[in-house]
C-alpha cells in the first residue's frame, strides 16, 4: 500500500551556540548596505546601487547581535542614486569622494555637526538642489543654478572639493577667517567669478582650486599659498615673499608668462602648477623645489643640488633623456616625469621617502633603481612603461598602489619587498612577460585585477598573511597551472581567476568564507569541483548528471555551477544560507529543484534560462529575498511547490509571484503496510500506512512521562499542515504554538531516551478510523537537549509562522533583536 514517509527532526528546546557565522564584504541592514570593521565596531555605508526616495542613515546598526556605530559614508555610496532626500546620523564623521554624485533628484541633505570631512565632488551634478549645504565645519556644495555674490556663513572650516564648482554665476565670494582649506576644484568653471579674497587662515588650497575661472582679473593668493594667476597674464611675474606654497595649476595655461620668480619661502608647488606655460624657456626652481622643465628641453640634466623635492608635473611631457636626483631631494611629486619617452633609465637616491602617483608613467625606461627609504610605490607610478624589464621593490616599501606597473608588458621579474602589506588594484594589469611572482607573508590584501591578464604567468606564491584576494585579482592568467589558497584567506572575489585555463588544480582553505561571482568559470582545465568546508565555488561546465553539494556548506558561490548544461539535478543541504548571483545561469538540462528551509537568499539570475525545470520546491516558510531576474527563463507554469502555510506569502514575493502555479509541498510516496519507526540520535523517521477514508492524520510525540513533545497533523495527500509543540513562553510557562508549513525544521531529541509516539487517523468529520501506538529510543547516551527547568537556557519556538529564541527568560529573533 502506498504511504508517506516524512523525516522528523523534532526538538523542544536546544542550544543554537552563534546563529549565523558569516562574513560580509558588504551587508544588508534594514535598507541600506554597510562595510562592517568587526575590530572597531565602525560601519561605513557602501555602495547602495539602488536607493531612491528619502533615506535616513542611522546613528548606529545592528548585525548577529552585535551594534556598529554608523561613522562613514564611502566613496560612491548614492552615486546616480534617485534619492530625493537625505538625513544622516550623528555619528558620521566623514562623506567620501563623490559620495551623492549625480543624484539628480536629490532636493534636501541634512549633514550632522559631527562631520568634519567630505570627499571631492560629494554632491556633484546633484541638479535639483535649491540651497546651499554645509554644517558648522564644512561647507560642501552650491546649487550651480546659484547667480550672484555669496558669503560663507562665518565658523565654517573647510570648503569641500568641487563645493561651487560650475556655478558660473557665482560673481564674488567671501571667505571668513574660520576657513583653513579649500578642496580641490572647489571653485572650478566658475566662469563668472571676477575676484575672490582668500583670507590668511587659510593653509591649504587643492589643486586646479579656481581652474577655468576665466573672468578673474587678478592673482588670487594670501600670505601662505598662492592660488591663481589669471591666463590673461602676460610678462614676468614675481610671487610675493613669505608665500608658502604654489597650488596645484596656479599658473597653468598662462600662455604669456615669459619669467616666473619664486621665493625662497616656498618649499611646496602643487601638480602642474605651470602646465601649458609655453612663453617659459627656462627651467624654474628656487632653493627648495624643482618648479618646471620646458616641454622643449632635450638631453640630459642635473637638478642643482640642494633642491629638496621635484613639484608634480615639472618635468611631464618633455624631451629628458637622463636625469641626474642629487642626494638632497627626498620626495618627487605626482607625474614628475610622466610622458617622458626618451629616459630609458633612473635612479632614485636613497634620500627620497616618497614617489607621487603617475610620477614615471608613460615614460620609456627600460630599468630603475628604486632607493631603500621610499615607503611606498602610489598609484601610476609606472604605469604604460612598457619596456621595463624589471624591478625589485626594496625593503623600505610597504604598500603598491592602484596601477603601479599597469601596461609594463616587458616586465619579465618583480621582486617585492618583505614590508609590503597590499598590492593595489590593477598594480601589474597586462604584465603579459611576467612569469613568476612571490607575494610575501607581509601583504595582507591582493587589490581587484592586480594580475589581471598576466597571461605569462605559470606560477603565483601567496603568502599566509593575505585576508582577500580582490575581483578579478588573477583573471586571464591563461598559463597559470595550480593556486594553494593559504589559512590567512577569508574572502576570494568576482571572477579572481576567471579564464585561467591552464590551471588543473586548486586548493581554498577552510578560513575562505566568501567567494564572489564566477571566480573560477572558463577555467576550463579544473576537472573535479572546488570548494572547501564552508563554501561550492565551481562545478567542471562538462559535468554531466546529478550532483550532492556536501553537507556543511553554507553558501553557493555566484556563477558555481553556470552553463553547467548537462547536470540533470542537484541537492542542496540544509547548511546552504546563499544562493549566488548566476549560480545555475544556463544549467538546460536542470529538471528540477529543491531549495531548502536554510536559505534566505537567491542572487541575481541565479537559475536563469533552466528551461527544462519541471518544478521547484522551497522548503522555506518565508520566501528568500530574489535578485533580479532569479527565475528568468525558466517557465512560471510548472509546479511551485511551497510550505501548506506560506502560499500566500509566495503569492507576493518579489520573483516567486511570476509563477502562476503555486502549491503546497507534497510528501514523497512509499510502499508499507505497517508503521516503521527509524530513531537516530536526535531525531526519528517515522512512516505509516495509508488508510481508506482518511482525511487527516495526527502524529502525536510523547517523553516517557506522557508529556507532549510535538503534535503534527497531515492532510489525506500527506501535506504537512500544523505543527503544535510545547515551547517555553516569556513568563517560562510552557505554551502551545501552532504554524502551518512542511519546511519547519528543528533538530534536538535527547539522546539515549525513550519516546511515545501515536498516529491518529481521522475521517472528514473528525472520527477516529485507526490509532497505531509504539515507543522508540534515541542512539547514543548523552543528552541532546538542555534541562529547560535550568537558571540558564535557550530554546526555539514558533509563534504565528515565526521562529523565535528563548534565552534567559527573553525572547529574540534569529537576527538577535529583542522581541519586547
Amino acid at each position: 500500500m502506498k504511504t508517506k514517509l516524512f523525516t522528523l527532526l523534532l526538538a523542544v528546546a536546544a542550544s543554537l551556540g552563534t546563529i549565523f557565522a558569516w562574513d560580509y564584504e558588504r551587508v544588508l541592514i534594514g535598507d541600506l548596505y554597510y562595510n562592517l570593521d568587526a575590530t572597531n565596531k565602525t560601519a561605513e555605508v557602501a555602495r547602495n546601487e539602488n536607493a531612491t526616495g528619502d533615506i535616513v542613515i542611522p546613528a548606529s546598526v545592528t548585525s548577529d547581535f552585535v551594534t556598529y556605530s554608523v561613522t562613514s559614508i564611502g566613496d560612491y555610496a548614492f552615486y546616480m542614486c534617485f534619492l530625493t532626500s537625505v538625513t544622516i546620523g550623528n555619528s558620521v564623521t566623514s562623506i567620501g569622494r563623490s559620495a551623492f554624485n549625480d543624484c539628480i533628484v536629490l532636493t534636501s541633505v541634512t549633514i550632522p555637526n559631527s562631520v568634519t570631512s567630505i570627499g571631492y565632488d560629494a554632491f556633484a551634478v546633484c541638479s535639483s538642489l535649491t540651497s546651499p549645504v554645509y554644517n558648522a565645519h564644512v561647507f560642501a556644495k552650491m546649487p550651480t543654478s546659484y547667480s550672484g555674490a555669496y558669503s560663507i556663513p562665518d565658523g565654517i572650516e573647510s570648503i569641500a572639493g568641487g563645493a561651487f564648482s560650475y556655478c558660473s554665476g557665482l560673481t564674488s565670494v567671501t571667505i571668513p577667517n574660520s576657513v583653513t582649506s579649500i578642496g580641490v576644484g572647489a571653485f572650478y568653471l566658475c566662469t563668472g567669478l571676477t575676484s575672490v579674497t582668500i583670507p590668511n587662515s587659510v593653509t591649504s588650497i587643492g589643486n586646479n582650486a579656481f581652474g577655468g575661472c576665466s573672468s578673474l582679473t587678478s592673482p588670487v593668493y594670501n600670505a601662505h599659498v598662492f592660488a591663481k594667476m589669471p591666463t590673461s597674464y602676460s610678462g614676468a611675474y614675481t610671487i610675493p615673499e613669505g608665500i608658502e606654497s604654489i597650488a596645484g595649476g596656479a599658473f597653468e595655461d598662462c600662455t604669456g608668462l615669459t619669467s616666473i620668480t619664486i621665493p625662497n619661502s616656498v618649499t611646496s608647488i602643487g601638480i602642474s602648477a605651470f602646465s601649458g606655460c609655453e612663453g617659459l624657456t627656462s627651467p624654474v626652481y628656487n632653493a627648495h623645489v624643482f618648479a618646471f622643465m620646458p616641454t622643449s628641453y632635450y638631453g640630459a640634466y642635473t637638478i642643482p643640488e640642494g633642491i629638496e623635492s621635484i613639484a608634480g608635473g615639472a618635468f611631464s611631457g618633455c624631451g629628458l633623456t637622463s636625469v641626474t636626483i642629487g642626494n638632497s631631494v627626498t620626495s618627487i611629486g605626482d607625474g614628475a616625469f610622466s610622458g617622458c619617452r626618451s629616459l630609458t633609465s633612473i635612479t632614485i637616491p636613497n634620500s627620497v621617502t616618497s614617489i607621487g602617483e603617475g610620477a614615471f608613467s608613460g615614460c620609456g625606461l627600460t630599468s630603475v633603481t628604486i632607493g631603500n627609504s621610499v615607503t611606498s610605490i602610489e598609484n601610476d607610478t609606472f604605469w604604460g612603461c612598457s619596456s621595463l624589464t624589471s624591478v625589485t621593490i626594496p625593503n623600505s616599501v610597504t604598500s603598491i598602489g592602484d596601477e603601479a606597473f599597469n601596461g609594463c608588458r616587458g616586465l619579465t621579474s618583480v621582486t617585492i619587498g618583505n614590508s609590503v602589506t597590499r598590492i593595489g588594484s590593477e598594480a601589474f594589469v597586462g604584465c603579459s612577460s611576467l612569469t613568476s611572482v612571490t607575494i610575501p607573508n607581509s601583504v595582507t590584501s591582493i587589490g581587484n585585477k592586480a594580475f589581471y591578464g598576466c597571461t605569462g604567468l605559470t606560477s603565483v606564491t601567496i603568502g599566509n598573511s593575505v585576508t582577500s584576494i580582490g575581483d578579478e585579482a588573477f583573471s586571464g592568467c591563461r598559463s597559470l597551472t595550480s593556486i594553494t589558497i593559504p589559512n590567512s584567506v577569508t574572502s576570494i572575489g568576482s571572477t579572481a581567476f576567471y579564464q585561467c585555463t591552464g590551471l588543473t588544480s586548486v586548493t581554498i582553505s577552510n578560513s575562505v568564507i566568501s567567494i564572489g561571482h564566477a571566480a573560477f568559470y572558463g577555467c576550463t582545465g579544473l576537472t573535479s569541483p572546488v570548494y572547501n568546508a564552508r563554501v561550492f565555488a565551481y562545478m567542471p561546465t562538462y559535468y554531466s548528471g546529478a550532483y550532492t553539494i556536501p553537507e556543511g556548506i553554507e553558501s553557493i558561490a555566484g556563477g558555481a555551477f553556470r552553463e553547467c548544461s548537462s547536470l540533470t539535478s542537484v541537492t542542496i543541504p540544509n547548511s546552504v544560507k546563499s544562493i549566488g548571483n548566476y549560480a545555475f545561469h544556463g544549467c538546460t538540462g536542470l529538471t528540477s529543484v529543491i531549495i531548502p528551509n536554510s536559505v534566505t537568499s537567491i542572487g541575481n539570475s541565479a537559475f536563469y534560462g533552466c528551461s527544462s525545470l519541471t518544478s521547484i520546491t522551497c522548503e522555506a516558510t518565508t520566501p528568500p529575498t530574489c535578485g533580479g531576474g532569479a527565475f528568468k527563463a525558466v517557465p512560471k507554469s510548472i509546479p511551485l511547490y511551497v510550505p501548506f502555510g506560506s502560499l500566500d506569502a509566495y503569492r507576493n514575493a518579489t520573483e516567486w509571484k511570476d509563477f502562476t502555479n503555486i502549491q503546497p509541498i507534497k510528501a514523497d510516496n512509499v510502499d508499507i503496510t505497517t508503521v516503521e519507526v527509524v530513531p537516530d540520535e536526535t531525531s526519528v523517521n517515522i512512516a505509516w500506512p495509508k488508510i481508506s477514508g482518511a482525511a487527516s492524520y495526527e502524529l502525536v510525540i510523547k517523553d516517557k512521562n506522557g508529556k507532549v513533545v510535538c503534535t503534527l497533523v497531515f492532510d489525506a495527500e500527506g501535506r504537512l499542515l500544523s505543527i503544535a509543540f510545547n515551547a517555553p513562553a516569556r513568563d517560562n510557562m510552557p505554551q502551545q504554538t501552532q504554524v502551518a508549513g512542511f519546511a519547519f525544521t528543528v533538530t534536538g531529541l535527547n539522546s539515549g531516551t525513550t519516546y511515545n509516539y501515536s498516529i491518529i487517523s481521522k475521517d472528514s468529520n473528525g472520527n477516529t478510523l485507526n490509532t497505531e501506538s509504539g515507543s522508540f529510543k534515541t542512539t547514543g547516551e548523552g543528552s541532546g537537549l538542555q534541562n529547560v527547568t535550568d537558571q540558564t537556557y535557550e530554546a526555539k519556538f514558533i509563534r504565528n509562522g515565526q521562529l523565535y529564541i528563548l534565552r534567559d527568560g527573553k525572547t529574540y529573533t534569529v537576527q538577535g533583536q529583542e522581541v519586547k
